[in-house]
């Protein structure tokens, strides 16, 4: 009776949070069965076979986290390529999205209590959702998931650091919500007072954030630096439509871009006092990152004094810096690159931490001379999750990336979803020694252990297919996770092992394997 009355609490938990993300029916009614004692029939018959269809995805999910969770420490794979991992598990976006809320429901049910740092486990869960579960509601571009399982973990972690931090935060939080909002429209005021910003830019979005306990904590951490000293705290993103460059003559566009954003920075800082004698002002779009980020940053003095970090960028930028590396791991993939593997010197490209969303926010015209402002669209696409900007059927075609992708895609679960797609059509993803291969659909494990393991027919008696020992015919599946099991002390076991950790370079006349 406790346990039906524990599971029951669960259930509507699991579905509570899923209604505030404003996941769809299906997703509500899989969150609801999730752990239900009910056969796959009754679902289908008084359900529905779609609802039933994102509960086969969801353990296909549960069974990699799991699965990755239970490796030995000396075995076990990097952070990175078990998040890949865990994506590629699922062709449903949803299928992940119930995962995580799962997990936060877990912890709360379980790991809770003010000693909860105390306990191992608890802390190997909490290590988990900040290695796993917090990057995974990043990839699919839902923050406020993402802060929560940060802040749960960090609680439970650095429980004295967590208090210090949410007492500091709190006493200016208010303050810097008002600041925000009062600093925005003074940015969109501003623009739409310029000659010249109206003569180059058609409208502008705008979206604030205050950063996160964690995300604070972290940069104190990484550049020793304290509280006082983090100077990004409140932000400003400023997303800018420039013109058609036919309606402005012969322009190069590529250069009517990079004007826009110099010419609103120039608007920007006429009005407010830059900090720091202009030392936090950055230019990379004169200077681009290494993985393609273009945007322009700097840092002004706001109301009394408080500093301000905006950046300013067009949407073409912004589409490249927020999803164009989104998805690069499984491009690169579907690109067929030989021998490739994902590993924690990818985590800036592979991993947008993103603290603002555009979600429901208008784009406001500059073409309107009425302070007010007109709006230019804002409507949700009818049938999505209203936490997205658009909907994943969208990328529903199966056409594989192409050139023009970051075109033609709104928000971070479709990028996702249709890379993962793509890269479904000819392949599949398994982990093998802490790292991601990409095989052949239809490759067997024979195929495996010789062209990539290197291992001598001898061996193949050793390996197992997420945990379990098969027949070398066994065909691969999507998510697959290959072990060796050690067969005792000696030369041969330790040159076995090896071949598995470094399985990464696939020697070239192998390639056909690919």
């Amino acid at each position: 009776e406790c346990a039906s009355e524990s599971s029951l609490l669960r259930a509507m938990s699991v579905v509570s949070m899923l209604a505030d993300l404003r996941m769809d029916c299906d997703a509500l009614l899989a969150g609801a069965l999730k752990d239900a004692s009910v056969s796959d029939d009754d679902i289908e018959l008084n359900v529905g076979i779609d609802a039933l269809q994102l509960l086969r995805e969801n353990a296909s999910v549960s069974r990699v986290v799991e699965l990755t969770a239970s490796m030995k420490d000396e075995a076990a794979a990097e952070a990175v390529a078990i998040r890949h991992l865990v994506l590629t598990s699922a062709a449903d976006w949803r299928a992940v999205a119930l995962e995580l809320v799962d997990a936060v429901v877990r912890w709360r049910f379980y790991y809770s209590a003010p000693d909860a740092g105390e306990q191992p486990q608890a802390r190997r869960f909490a290590e988990r959702l900040l290695s796993l579960h917090a990057p995974l509601a990043n990839q699919l571009g839902m923050w406020s998931l993402q802060s929560e399982l940060e802040e749960l973990a960090f609680e439970c972690l650095h429980p004295s650091e967590c208090a210090h931090l949410r007492m500091l935060v709190g006493e200016r939080l208010e303050e810097c919500a008002v600041l925000l909002e009062d600093t925005k429209r003074a940015v969109e005021v501003a623009l739409r007072r310029s000659k010249e910003a109206r003569s180059l830019v058609s409208s502008v979005r705008i979206k604030g954030r205050i950063k996160g306990l964690y995300s604070i904590f972290k940069k104190m951490q990484r550049s020793r630096k304290s509280f006082n000293e983090i100077y990004d705290m409140v932000a400003l993103r400023i997303v800018l439509s420039p013109r058609v460059a036919s309606s402005l003559g012969e322009r190069d566009p590529e250069a009517l871009e990079r004007e826009s954003c110099y010419h609103a920075m120039k608007v920007i800082h006429s009005v407010w006092k830059q900090f720091g004698d202009g030392q936090r002002e950055k230019d990379f779009i004169a200077n681009p990152k290494s993985n393609g980020y273009q945007s322009l940053h700097t840092t002004v003095l706001v109301g009394d004094d408080i500093p301000l970090e905006m950046q300013v960028r067009t949407t073409k930028m912004h589409r490249i810096a927020e999803f164009g590396r989104a998805a690069h791991w499984m491009y690169k993939e579907c690109s067929y690159e030989q021998g490739a593997v994902v590993d924690e010197d990818e985590e800036e490209k592979v991993l947008p931490r993103d603290e603002f969303s555009f979600e429901g926010i208008d784009a406001v015209t500059l073409d309107e001379p009425s302070l007010g402002g007109g709006r230019v669209g804002g409507a949700s696409p009818s049938g999505s999750c209203d936490a997205f900007s658009s909907s994943p059927a969208a990328s529903s075609s199966g056409s594989p990336l192409e050139s023009h992708f970051t075109e033609n895609v709104e928000s971070h679960v479709e990028y996702v979803m249709a890379a993962n797609q793509a890269l479904r059509k000819n392949h599949v993803v398994i982990l093998s020694g802490g790292k991601l291969h990409y095989v052949k659909t239809g490759s067997t494990l024979l195929d495996f252990a010789m062209h990539r393991l290197k291992l001598g027919d001898d061996d193949l008696d050793r390996l197992t297919v997420n945990g379990e020992r098969v027949p070398p015919s066994h065909e691969l599946n999507m998510s697959d996770i290959v072990g060796l099991k050690r067969a005792g002390s000696g030369a041969r076991a330790a040159a076995a092992a090896a071949a598995v950790s470094m399985s990464s370079s696939v020697p070239s006349s192998v390639s056909s394997f690919l």
